[in-house]
Protein backbone atom coordinates (compact mmCIF):
# COMPACT_ATOMS: atom_id res chain seq x y z
CA UNK A 1 0.00 0.00 0.00
CA UNK A 2 1.47 3.41 -0.95
CA UNK A 3 1.92 5.85 1.93
CA UNK A 4 -0.94 8.25 2.56
CA UNK A 5 -0.38 11.91 1.83
CA UNK A 6 0.53 13.82 4.97
CA UNK A 7 -1.48 17.01 4.53
CA UNK A 8 -1.55 17.95 8.21
CA UNK A 9 1.29 19.76 9.91
CA UNK A 10 2.40 17.96 13.11
CA UNK A 11 3.76 21.27 14.37
CA UNK A 12 0.30 22.85 14.40
CA UNK A 13 -2.17 19.92 14.33
CA UNK A 14 -2.40 17.78 17.46
CA UNK A 15 -3.79 14.80 15.53
CA UNK A 16 -0.84 14.87 13.15
CA UNK A 17 1.56 15.30 16.08
CA UNK A 18 0.11 12.18 17.70
CA UNK A 19 0.26 10.37 14.36
CA UNK A 20 3.93 11.16 13.92
CA UNK A 21 4.73 9.73 17.35
CA UNK A 22 2.60 6.65 16.69
CA UNK A 23 4.48 6.05 13.44
CA UNK A 24 7.85 6.43 15.19
CA UNK A 25 6.72 3.97 17.88
CA UNK A 26 5.59 1.49 15.22
CA UNK A 27 8.87 1.65 13.30
CA UNK A 28 10.99 1.47 16.46
CA UNK A 29 9.07 -1.66 17.47
CA UNK A 30 10.03 -3.35 14.18
CA UNK A 31 6.77 -2.99 12.25
CA UNK A 32 7.99 -1.65 8.91
CA UNK A 33 4.53 -0.99 7.48
CA UNK A 34 1.03 -0.09 8.58
CA UNK A 35 -0.10 -3.48 7.32
CA UNK A 36 2.42 -5.30 9.51
CA UNK A 37 1.13 -3.62 12.68
CA UNK A 38 -2.49 -3.90 11.53
CA UNK A 39 -2.13 -7.64 11.03
CA UNK A 40 -0.54 -7.97 14.47
CA UNK A 41 -3.30 -6.15 16.35
CA UNK A 42 -6.22 -7.29 14.16
CA UNK A 43 -7.17 -4.14 12.29
CA UNK A 44 -6.95 -2.94 8.70
CA UNK A 45 -3.86 -1.09 7.53
CA UNK A 46 -5.96 1.93 6.53
CA UNK A 47 -6.91 2.41 10.21
CA UNK A 48 -3.22 2.56 11.10
CA UNK A 49 -2.46 4.87 8.19
CA UNK A 50 -5.27 7.31 9.04
CA UNK A 51 -4.05 7.50 12.64
CA UNK A 52 -0.47 8.14 11.55
CA UNK A 53 -1.41 10.98 9.21
CA UNK A 54 -3.66 12.58 11.81
CA UNK A 55 -6.72 11.97 9.67
CA UNK A 56 -8.48 10.03 12.42
CA UNK A 57 -7.27 9.28 15.98
CA UNK A 58 -7.26 5.56 16.84
CA UNK A 59 -10.11 4.06 18.83
CA UNK A 60 -9.44 2.48 22.21
CA UNK A 61 -9.69 -0.96 20.58
CA UNK A 62 -6.78 -0.03 18.28
CA UNK A 63 -4.83 2.31 20.54
CA UNK A 64 -4.45 -0.09 23.50
CA UNK A 65 -2.94 -2.96 21.48
CA UNK A 66 -0.80 -0.44 19.54
CA UNK A 67 0.74 0.78 22.78
CA UNK A 68 1.24 -2.78 24.02
CA UNK A 69 2.88 -4.09 20.84
CA UNK A 70 5.17 -1.06 20.65
CA UNK A 71 6.19 -1.29 24.30
CA UNK A 72 4.84 2.14 25.28
CA UNK A 73 4.37 2.04 29.06
CA UNK A 74 4.73 4.11 32.22
CA UNK A 75 5.07 7.86 32.04
CA UNK A 76 5.54 7.76 28.26
CA UNK A 77 2.18 5.98 27.92
CA UNK A 78 0.58 8.66 30.11
CA UNK A 79 1.87 11.36 27.76
CA UNK A 80 0.52 9.50 24.74
CA UNK A 81 -2.85 9.22 26.51
CA UNK A 82 -3.06 12.98 27.04
CA UNK A 83 -2.17 13.74 23.42
CA UNK A 84 -4.78 11.21 22.28
CA UNK A 85 -7.42 13.03 24.33
CA UNK A 86 -6.45 16.33 22.73
CA UNK A 87 -6.49 14.75 19.26
CA UNK A 88 -10.00 13.45 19.85
CA UNK A 89 -11.12 16.93 20.87
CA UNK A 90 -9.73 18.27 17.60
CA UNK A 91 -11.47 15.45 15.75
CA UNK A 92 -14.82 16.34 17.29
CA UNK A 93 -14.85 13.66 19.96
CA UNK A 94 -16.86 13.77 23.17
CA UNK A 95 -13.90 14.76 25.37
CA UNK A 96 -13.79 18.53 25.95
CA UNK A 97 -10.54 20.44 25.70
CA UNK A 98 -10.80 21.81 29.25
CA UNK A 99 -11.23 18.29 30.60
CA UNK A 100 -8.10 17.08 28.85
CA UNK A 101 -6.30 19.69 30.98
CA UNK A 102 -7.75 18.17 34.14
CA UNK A 103 -6.83 14.64 33.03
CA UNK A 104 -3.23 15.75 32.52
CA UNK A 105 -3.17 17.25 36.03
CA UNK A 106 -4.72 14.10 37.47
CA UNK A 107 -2.05 11.91 35.85
CA UNK A 108 0.79 14.03 37.28
CA UNK A 109 -0.67 14.46 40.77
CA UNK A 110 0.63 12.82 43.92
CA UNK A 111 -2.45 14.01 45.86
CA UNK A 112 -6.05 14.26 44.65
CA UNK A 113 -8.86 15.76 46.73
CA UNK A 114 -12.56 15.56 45.89
CA UNK A 115 -15.66 17.00 47.53
CA UNK A 116 -18.79 15.60 45.91
CA UNK A 117 -22.30 16.46 47.16
CA UNK A 118 -24.18 15.04 44.15
CA UNK A 119 -22.78 11.77 42.72
CA UNK A 120 -19.78 9.51 43.21
CA UNK A 121 -16.71 11.13 41.60
CA UNK A 122 -15.48 9.61 38.34
CA UNK A 123 -12.45 7.86 39.85
CA UNK A 124 -14.76 5.88 42.16
CA UNK A 125 -17.43 4.95 39.62
CA UNK A 126 -18.11 1.47 38.28
CA UNK A 127 -18.51 1.13 34.53
CA UNK A 128 -22.28 0.70 34.88
CA UNK A 129 -22.66 3.73 37.16
CA UNK A 130 -20.60 5.87 34.77
CA UNK A 131 -22.60 4.69 31.77
CA UNK A 132 -25.89 5.57 33.44
CA UNK A 133 -24.74 9.05 34.47
CA UNK A 134 -23.75 9.84 30.88
CA UNK A 135 -26.91 8.26 29.45
CA UNK A 136 -29.24 10.44 31.50
CA UNK A 137 -27.31 13.51 30.32
CA UNK A 138 -28.71 12.83 26.84
CA UNK A 139 -25.56 11.57 25.13
CA UNK A 140 -25.95 9.11 22.26
CA UNK A 141 -24.59 5.57 22.44
CA UNK A 142 -21.26 6.39 20.78
CA UNK A 143 -20.70 9.40 23.03
CA UNK A 144 -21.55 7.36 26.13
CA UNK A 145 -19.10 4.65 25.08
CA UNK A 146 -16.35 7.21 24.51
CA UNK A 147 -16.94 9.01 27.80
CA UNK A 148 -17.07 5.78 29.81
CA UNK A 149 -13.82 4.58 28.20
CA UNK A 150 -12.14 7.85 29.17
CA UNK A 151 -13.40 7.55 32.74
CA UNK A 152 -12.15 3.98 33.10
CA UNK A 153 -8.76 4.97 31.69
CA UNK A 154 -8.47 7.64 34.37
CA UNK A 155 -8.93 4.97 37.04
CA UNK A 156 -5.69 3.32 35.94
CA UNK A 157 -3.88 5.76 38.24
CA UNK A 158 -4.74 3.35 41.10
CA UNK A 159 -2.34 0.80 39.60
CA UNK A 160 0.48 3.15 38.58
CA UNK A 161 3.84 3.13 40.37
CA UNK A 162 4.80 5.95 42.70
CA UNK A 163 3.11 7.65 45.66
CA UNK A 164 -0.55 8.58 45.41
CA UNK A 165 -3.11 9.86 47.92
CA UNK A 166 -6.78 10.12 46.98
CA UNK A 167 -8.96 11.89 49.53
CA UNK A 168 -12.71 11.94 48.90
CA UNK A 169 -15.50 13.54 50.91
CA UNK A 170 -19.02 12.46 49.96
CA UNK A 171 -22.27 13.93 51.14
CA UNK A 172 -24.31 11.10 52.67
CA UNK A 173 -27.12 11.76 50.18
CA UNK A 174 -24.85 10.46 47.38
CA UNK A 175 -25.11 6.98 48.90
CA UNK A 176 -28.90 6.98 48.58
CA UNK A 177 -29.39 8.72 45.22
CA UNK A 178 -30.75 6.10 42.80
CA UNK A 179 -28.67 5.97 39.64
CA UNK A 180 -29.99 3.26 37.36
CA UNK A 181 -31.24 0.30 39.38
CA UNK A 182 -30.92 -0.87 43.00
CA UNK A 183 -28.56 -3.61 41.79
CA UNK A 184 -26.37 -0.99 40.12
CA UNK A 185 -26.26 0.95 43.39
CA UNK A 186 -25.37 -2.18 45.34
CA UNK A 187 -22.46 -2.86 43.01
CA UNK A 188 -21.37 0.78 43.19
CA UNK A 189 -21.35 0.86 46.97
CA UNK A 190 -19.52 -2.46 47.22
CA UNK A 191 -16.91 -1.06 44.84
CA UNK A 192 -16.42 2.11 46.90
CA UNK A 193 -16.29 0.21 50.18
CA UNK A 194 -13.57 -1.95 48.66
CA UNK A 195 -11.60 1.12 47.53
CA UNK A 196 -11.93 2.64 51.02
CA UNK A 197 -9.84 -0.23 52.41
CA UNK A 198 -6.83 0.69 50.28
CA UNK A 199 -4.14 2.57 52.20
CA UNK A 200 -3.83 5.32 49.55
CA UNK A 201 -7.59 6.00 49.36
CA UNK A 202 -9.30 7.98 52.14
CA UNK A 203 -13.07 8.17 51.78
CA UNK A 204 -15.06 10.27 54.25
CA UNK A 205 -18.82 10.69 54.43
CA UNK A 206 -20.38 13.96 55.55
CA UNK A 207 -23.38 12.80 57.61
CA UNK A 208 -26.79 14.27 56.83
CA UNK A 209 -26.98 15.34 60.47
CA UNK A 210 -24.43 18.08 59.71
CA UNK A 211 -27.04 19.97 57.67
CA UNK A 212 -25.82 23.19 56.05
CA UNK A 213 -22.10 23.03 55.31
CA UNK A 214 -19.26 24.85 53.56
CA UNK A 215 -19.59 22.72 50.44
CA UNK A 216 -23.10 23.75 49.43
CA UNK A 217 -21.67 25.70 46.49
CA UNK A 218 -20.94 22.52 44.55
CA UNK A 219 -18.31 19.85 43.90
CA UNK A 220 -14.58 20.55 44.10
CA UNK A 221 -11.65 18.59 42.66
CA UNK A 222 -8.02 19.49 43.41
CA UNK A 223 -4.84 17.98 41.96
CA UNK A 224 -1.45 18.55 43.60
CA UNK A 225 1.81 17.65 41.84
CA UNK A 226 5.45 18.35 42.58
CA UNK A 227 6.84 21.52 41.04
CA UNK A 228 3.60 22.79 39.49
CA UNK A 229 0.65 24.87 40.77
CA UNK A 230 -2.38 23.07 42.17
CA UNK A 231 -5.12 22.53 39.60
CA UNK A 232 -8.77 23.12 40.48
CA UNK A 233 -11.77 21.59 38.71
CA UNK A 234 -15.12 23.07 39.72
CA UNK A 235 -18.61 21.92 38.77
CA UNK A 236 -21.00 24.01 36.70
CA UNK A 237 -24.47 23.50 35.24
CA UNK A 238 -23.25 24.17 31.69
CA UNK A 239 -19.55 23.31 31.66
CA UNK A 240 -17.03 22.62 34.42
CA UNK A 241 -14.01 24.89 34.76
CA UNK A 242 -10.29 24.14 35.23
CA UNK A 243 -7.96 26.76 36.71
CA UNK A 244 -4.65 27.25 38.53
CA UNK A 245 -5.60 30.71 39.77
CA UNK A 246 -4.10 30.89 43.30
CA UNK A 247 -7.02 32.77 44.85
CA UNK A 248 -9.57 30.23 43.59
CA UNK A 249 -7.39 27.28 44.57
CA UNK A 250 -7.01 28.67 48.11
CA UNK A 251 -10.77 29.15 48.47
CA UNK A 252 -11.48 25.66 47.14
CA UNK A 253 -8.88 24.14 49.47
CA UNK A 254 -10.48 25.91 52.43
CA UNK A 255 -13.89 24.57 51.41
CA UNK A 256 -12.53 21.05 51.12
CA UNK A 257 -10.82 21.26 54.51
CA UNK A 258 -14.02 22.44 56.18
CA UNK A 259 -16.22 19.69 54.78
CA UNK A 260 -13.57 17.09 55.58
CA UNK A 261 -13.36 18.39 59.14
CA UNK A 262 -17.12 17.89 59.56
CA UNK A 263 -17.09 14.43 57.93
CA UNK A 264 -16.88 11.10 59.71
CA UNK A 265 -13.57 9.26 60.14
CA UNK A 266 -12.50 6.62 57.62
CA UNK A 267 -13.83 3.84 59.82
CA UNK A 268 -17.01 5.72 60.69
CA UNK A 269 -17.54 6.57 57.03
CA UNK A 270 -17.19 2.93 56.06
CA UNK A 271 -19.86 2.06 58.62
CA UNK A 272 -22.17 4.66 57.05
CA UNK A 273 -21.56 3.19 53.60
CA UNK A 274 -22.20 -0.35 54.83
CA UNK A 275 -25.51 0.82 56.30
CA UNK A 276 -26.45 2.38 52.97
CA UNK A 277 -25.54 -0.87 51.20
CA UNK A 278 -27.86 -2.77 53.53
CA UNK A 279 -30.65 -0.40 52.53
CA UNK A 280 -30.08 -1.12 48.83
CA UNK A 281 -29.89 -4.85 49.58
CA UNK A 282 -33.43 -4.67 50.95
CA UNK A 283 -34.78 -3.06 47.77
Amino acid sequence: MPPRTQSRDPNTDVGAALGRQLRIARINAGFRSAKALGDEIGTHETVIAKAETGERPPTDEVYGPWMEKCGITGRLRELYDVVLLLARVKDGGAVKIWFAGWVDAEVKAHTLRFWQPIIFPGLLQTEAYARETFRVMGLDDDQVKEQVATRLRRQEIFSRPGPLSVIVVLDESVLYKLIGTPQLMRDQLEHVIGLSKRHEVMIHVLPKSVGANAGLGGPVSLATATGTPDVLLTGSLIEDQVTTDPAQVIMASATFNLVRADAASRTGSRDIMVKALETWNSE
